[in-house]
């Protein structure tokens, strides 16, 4: 017999109630998945020891809020608490590396010791710098990995360190007068023959790095069932308190015969979060470059939910004109349309946003009655008066017909790789 053993909720009542996945959908599903396999499933009970025999463990002993429970053992895994292998403990020790539940680390990956560097889910950044929720293993490994490449990069290149100019961080100009090798390098002063602003230090200064790549796991589970959750960079709140703050944009769920998908869009109308469960395999490579969009960018996506035009997600971003928009050169494309056309707009955008938030924000200050009318900006494109002044000069610009001749060259020029789109000349648009 197989058993599955789960400690849920925590021991501590005082904590909230938590599963692996976040999602009670998610769970429920598993959970029913292993209860059809034939698996033994004993929830909110604890291990607490052990009976062995000589050095094989004949018994295990499980302790819940109602019984006792002792069980034969075959073969243990244990998926518990993460704790640090006492040998890699011992090495980092004597090695005189200052460990506080981790490697201790500066904004540069740096430690006490000037040709030491670590970086990862095994590192903790020094207290003194307050950031605690800025730890690596909140992030993706691979963004991490970029990130300490460029600071080897940096030292280590003739090249790149010849230009080391208003590249290198205030945090190394100011804090230090040794880079990261122990080597003396500038510092601001007084008698410097090279003066930054202040003003340009206090806005450059992120003395721990930020990223932005989204977080991935996928997994395939007893059923079996794929599963794959894609979310933004940083620690995760439960799912309980997520849907209690405000402004947390909208929810699309579809669960066509038993494909869950779900899909979190923020209040800017850019896609933040993918939930899947499915019985049928389905390709992560693209999926994952949904993260980050804007709704509109894949057809109006939301307007076609809430129209119920959507039913299955799965089929929705598996069909054939989704085809360019996962491509790499067609990214370029899109960066070069902002730089060149789209910019201009974004900011004569923001700016008219920004006015009408602050007007919106003067109107509620002396408005002290609740009948008055006041100016609603707590979504991204629900003002109308906004959207009416954008419409205009985004057809002054004659911004459609930029855009449509931009993608019409990527077609032509791409037709290999995109045979099921009708290409047309873009002289003649």
């Amino acid at each position: 017999m197989i058993a599955f053993i789960e400690p849920f909720p925590p021991e501590d009542e005082k904590q909230i109630r938590i599963n692996c996945f976040n999602n009670e959908t998610v769970d429920q599903r598993v959970q029913l998945n292993l209860e059809r396999l034939g698996v033994q499933v004993y929830r909110k009970s604890y291990l607490y020891g052990w009976w062995q025999k000589l050095d094989i463990v004949e018994n295990l002993r499980l302790m819940s809020s109602e019984r006792a429970l002792h069980m034969p053992c075959f073969a243990l895994f244990y998926y518990g608490l993460k704790a640090i292998d006492i040998y890699a403990f011992k090495a980092i020790i004597e090695s005189g590396l200052v460990y506080d539940g981790g490697v201790v680390v500066g904004p540069a990956f740096d430690t006490n010791d000037p040709h030491v560097f670590a970086a990862g889910p095994c590192v903790r950044f020094s207290r003194k710098l307050y950031a605690p929720d800025r730890q690596h293993k909140y992030y993706c490994s691979e963004e991490v990995g970029e990130a300490l490449t460029e600071i080897f990069i940096r030292q280590m290149d003739p090249l790149t360190v010849a230009v080391r100019d208003l590249d290198a961080k205030p945090s190394d100009i100011v804090v230090s007068g040794h880079n990261i090798f122990g080597q003396k390098h500038f510092q601001a002063s007084d008698d410097s023959s090279i003066h930054i602003s202040p003003s340009i230090i206090r806005a450059r200064w992120q003395p721990v790095q930020t990223y932005h790549l989204p977080i991935s796991q996928s997994a395939t589970l007893p059923g079996p069932v794929y599963y794959m959750k894609l979310r933004k960079p940083g620690p995760e709140l439960p799912m309980a308190v997520q849907l209690c703050l405000p402004n947390q944009g909208h929810i699309l769920v579809t669960d066509k015969n038993e494909n869950y998908f779900r899909l979190h869009i923020n209040w800017l109308h850019c896609i933040e979060s993918i939930t899947c469960l499915s019985k049928k395999k389905f390709t992560t490579d693209t999926l994952i470059q949904v993260y980050g969009k804007h709704e509109s960018f894949y057809n109006n996506l939301l307007s076609r939910y809430q129209m119920g035009l959507i039913d299955d997600f799965f089929k929705y971003f598996s069909q054939s004109w989704m085809l360019a928009l996962s491509q790499e050169p067609f990214e370029n494309v899109l960066e070069e349309l902002y730089q060149h056309e789209v910019s201009d707009f974004y900011n004569v955008v923001k700016t008219m946003y920004n006015k009408y938030y602050e007007d919106a924000t003067t109107s509620e200050r002396q408005c002290c009655d609740s009948s008055c009318c006041k100016v609603n900006l707590k979504e991204c494109g629900q003002n109308q008066m906004l959207r009416e002044d954008a419409a205009v000069y985004w057809n002054m610009r004659n911004g459609e017909h930029i855009i449509t001749s931009y993608i019409a060259h990527y077609l032509k020029h791409n037709a290999v790789t995109n045979p099921n789109y009708a290409h047309t000349d873009p002289h003649l648009i």
